[in-house]
């Protein structure tokens, strides 16, 4: 007996009959079933497996997707009760990458594949492919945030080794590597390099739900990664409309100095009158007095460098502190910062006094400064968008449903880079 049954479809690994919104099993049609009967004929070797995607083969880049922010993406998600949210696609721009962990057992950044079927083996050979050989392949899980939210999402090898991340020198090269070599854990120079490199920028993310059934929850998962703006532009579907937003307490937004508050209640820094996590700030550098120690010895953390710096919104408005600790190597930046130098900084603080501790920076070079003004005032000025609410009752295929009529898909246009001002 032939039946017709729908089936959802799992990544690499095959075709799975679970259960949908609206299962249903039937006696297939005779005419389709003796048609099917006619066309097959089991006898022959299959050339293509219909039940294998093609690795790396879409090109996210021309997709379209829901333009939103994190909070609402997270606010689909409800612990222990995952979902079939797939079918979306949803573009977030000026993310602040603010971690990078492991989600491998051993703390390892990568794990070894099979170059086949790209499946991850414990073993000298997959037992599938026996003959194909091993490859190492990026693992990760990003801490992301940004003015709408915080989010974790992993990320595969493909997207990390994408041209599309536009960094230079970009991620160490994986070619002659094995799983035992000290360079492919977290805390080796090289790996905690490239994070660096990718906490400095502000990031256009393309992300989609995954059902993980052994955890019964669902997470997000990176499609693509690009830098919202380069010295060639924004990408070509930024915006600074309004975007719908989801009661957030621990988000990071971009703001302007005279934005920040502290509040002694909740011990928490904010923006604006509401609670942040920390704060994306673009500040210019002041001259040093003859007498002003920019560097000093710190027994538990080994440097400290404390600079004086003003908003470069406001180049007349007051001044603030900034500082920087840990080893020489990652506080010289600050301590060498010369005079006028202008950095867009990822800062926190932790009393009234607002001083600020730097996690993150980058140098804005000197011809990139009008444009990027030009972009960081449109994310400040940018007005808040509609409070989107999920009641707890709501299941997450609804909310996804609401997420999605609520938001406007982005034309596949992300390649283009636009210039906002300047030369």
């Amino acid at each position: 007996q032939m039946n017709m049954v729908r089936v959802q479809f799992k990544g690499i690994h095959g075709w799975e009959v679970t259960a949908l919104e609206a299962t249903e099993i039937c006696r297939a049609l005779p005419e389709i079933e003796q048609a099917l009967k006619d066309s097959t004929d089991l006898s022959l070797k299959p050339t293509k497996s219909l039940t294998q995607e093609p690795v790396g083969k879409t090109d996210w880049d021309s997709v379209p997707a829901h333009q939103t922010s994190l909070g609402p993406l997270i606010g689909c998600i409800v612990p222990h009760l995952s979902r079939d949210l797939s079918g979306g696609l949803y573009e977030v721009h000026n993310v602040a990458i603010t971690g990078v962990s492991s989600i491998l057992s051993d703390e390892k950044v990568v794990m070894a594949c099979c170059k086949e079927c790209k499946c991850q083996i414990s073993t000298d050979a997959c037992s599938e492919h026996p003959e194909a050989g091993i490859e190492m392949r990026w693992f990760l899980e990003l801490q992301l945030a940004e003015e709408g939210g915080t989010a974790q999402a992993i990320v595969f090898h493909d997207v990390i080794v994408s041209s599309k991340l536009m960094l230079d020198p970009g991620p160490p090269d994986l070619t002659g590597i094995s799983a035992h070599d000290e360079m492919v854990a977290l805390t080796s120079k090289p790996v905690q390099k490239f994070i660096r490199q990718m906490k400095a920028i502000p990031w256009t993310i393309l992300l989609s739900f995954q059902k993980q059934g052994y955890k019964d929850v669902n997470s997000l998962v990176v499609r693509m990664l690009t830098p919202t703006w380069t010295e060639q532009g924004v990408v070509g579907t930024w915006s600074p409309k309004p975007l719908p937003q989801f009661a957030e307490s621990n988000a990071c937004p971009m703001a302007a100095a005279a934005e920040i508050g502290y509040d002694e209640e909740l011990q928490m820094m904010t923006v604006k009158g509401s609670p942040v996590g920390a704060v994306r700030l673009l500040v210019k550098i002041c001259a040093a007095e003859s007498d002003e120690e920019t560097a000093a010895p710190d027994a538990n953390i080994g440097l400290r460098a404390t600079r004086r710096v003003r908003c470069y919104l406001d180049s007349d408005g007051p001044e603030y502190t900034i500082m920087a600790s840990g080893l020489f190597t990652s506080v010289q930046w600050l301590a060498s910062a010369k005079d006028d130098e202008v950095f867009f900084v990822l800062a926190r603080c932790r009393d009234a006094s607002l001083k600020l501790l730097v996690s993150t920076h980058n140098v804005i070079k000197q011809e990139s400064k009008d444009d990027f003004m030009t972009y960081f005032e449109a994310c400040v000025g940018r007005k808040p968008g509609v409070e989107l609410t999920y009641p707890r009752e709501t299941t997450p295929v609804a909310r996804k449903r609401k997420l999605d009529d609520m938001t406007e898909l982005s034309a596949a246009q992300r390649s283009q880079r636009i210039r906002l001002g300047g030369a």
